[in-house]
């Protein structure tokens, strides 16, 4: 049974309070991220053995693969001659993502994007991966979909299939690695981040920035990478490739200058970046609290928004570890507060999420804007966000779905980002960024709140007749 090189009895997991605190003011200390790192490995371990022992005494359930008890028991094996490389495996986000998206099928009795046996079937793939990496001979069976392959961390290798599921051969014999059905064969190169025929290689960035290292995966291959279901690849060019390396350079040294402590942490919660496509105008990025470790963003070639969106995102990493081991409000879905970063109505966990991430991104261009006077902007997103985060802190700190502990969490934001506000900030930039908060509340306000039809009849009146507005109050 796979325990972990550093887990050698049973234990609990805890965050002291002044890490908690650190926390919650964005600190650039490590160790709270390490801390949230072990838990989810933890947590991750403990799902993976309820799936296998919800489905492994029903063959129904992992039929035509063999029984998940055999994957398990390869991880075994490799967890006592190479356990670096079951941490490393349970350390990947999408391990996470797999775990709870298919804990949900086995409790929710749903279907799945793909038949079940294929999404119970992944835990081989992933004994599969860690084999491999760590160099076993083994011979073991895995789903495939759609003539692909995953080997999590490592790649996806392509086989000739007319079904769209179905099962395929992996194993390792003095070193060669083979990934083989009745009609094709695909042999892994020797390095395994390479392509080779019938194989694609996880890709890497690795960013330098003075003696600061940033190591990420660009992982756009994992069927569990995507936010809510699996996803078939979509792999990146080698021009695309090379755009992301550099820009996240780039990115990654605004960090280490501007937020040097935020970088000191930042490589201890995100080390698989998901790309997706460039969208005009804006950079959209997400994450998942089940893939720790992991951001969804999109291309763009503007580095400090790059940095923003990384710090953005490693918030919601850092905050979604944290709900794992602390509660910091009562389960209360009511969508019911206005989010000024979102144009739906958020519930109280879903506005949490947003003050924490905008409070790193304010911090960013905080920074960005005293470095660089002149970067207007820098200094107009400062505005923005400042305002826009400390108004929704307003709305949420009396607000009773609260626990103690998250009234602290969300005082120790403001604790910094209270003296922001009284921060001088250039007219210009200070202008647009009032109008640009009064622009997205008024429409959100359009969008999902309905007046009292009088109130509506003596307004459109009163329009019709060339009047001022009626004194009806506030809208």
């Amino acid at each position: 049974m796979p325990s972990g090189q550093h887990a050698p009895g049973l234990g609990t997991h805890h965050l002291p309070w002044p890490d908690f605190d650190s926390l919650a003011r964005s600190e650039g200390d490590p160790g709270p991220v390490r801390e949230l790192r072990a838990a989810e490995r933890s947590r991750r371990l403990l799902l993976l053995r309820s799936l296998i022992d919800q489905t492994t005494k029903s063959a129904d359930l992992f039929t035509p693969l063999p029984s998940p008890e055999t994957a398990w028991e390869l991880l075994s094996r490799v967890e006592r001659v190479a356990p670096a490389q079951i941490e490393l495996i349970l350390a990947h986000p999408y391990t996470g993502s797999w775990a709870g998206y298919t804990t949900r099928l086995c409790r929710q009795d749903v279907t799945g994007v793909c038949p079940f046996w294929v999404h119970i079937g992944h835990v081989h793939a992933l004994a599969a991966a860690a084999a491999i990496r760590a160099g076993l001979p083994f011979e073991t069976e895995v789903p495939v979909w759609q003539g692909k392959v995953s080997l999590p961390t490592l790649g996806m290798a392509t086989l000739r299939t007319d079904a769209p599921f179905s099962v395929a051969r992996v194993s390792c014999r003095d070193g060669v690695v083979k990934v083989e059905n009745q009609i094709s064969v695909v042999r892994l190169p020797a390095d395994r981040i390479t392509d080779a025929p019938g194989w694609w290689g996880v890709r890497e960035a690795v960013m330098w920035s003075g003696e600061r290292r940033l190591a990420i995966r660009l992982d756009d291959l994992d069927p569990y990478r995507g936010l809510y279901e699996p996803l078939p690849p979509r792999r990146l060019t080698s021009v695309e490739t090379e755009s992301w390396r550099t820009v996240l350079g780039e990115a990654w040294h605004l960090l280490t200058t501007l937020l040097p402590r935020i970088a000191e942490a930042l490589p201890e919660g995100l080390d698989s970046l998901v790309p997706d496509p460039a969208v005009p105008f804006r950079l959209p990025s997400a994450s998942t609290g089940e893939a720790f470790g992991s951001a969804i963003i999109a291309y763009g070639d503007h580095a400090p928004t790059l940095a923003a969106a990384l710090v953005h995102e490693f918030q919601h990493i850092r905050l979604g570890g944290l709900l794992h081991l602390a509660r910091l409000y009562e389960d209360d879905p009511r969508e019911r507060f206005y989010a000024p970063w979102r144009e739906d109505p958020r519930p109280i966990g879903g506005l949490l999420h947003g003050i924490y991430a905008f409070f790193g991104v304010t911090m960013f261009w905080r920074a960005l804007a005293a470095a660089e006077p002149d970067d207007q902007l820098a200094a107009f997103e400062f505005a923005l966000w400042r305002a826009q985060t400390w108004r929704t802190i307003g709305v949420v700190r009396p607000d009773r779905s609260l626990t103690p502990a998250g009234r602290r969490f969300v005082d120790g934001v403001a604790e910094l980002l209270e003296p922001w506000q009284d921060e001088p900030v250039a007219p210009g930039p200070a202008t647009w960024a009032a109008a640009a908060a009064r622009d997205h509340y008024a429409a959100w306000r359009v969008r999902h709140l309905r007046p009292h039809p009088a109130t509506a009849e003596a307004l459109a009146t009163a329009w019709r007749a060339g009047r001022s507005r009626p004194g009806i109050g506030p809208l």
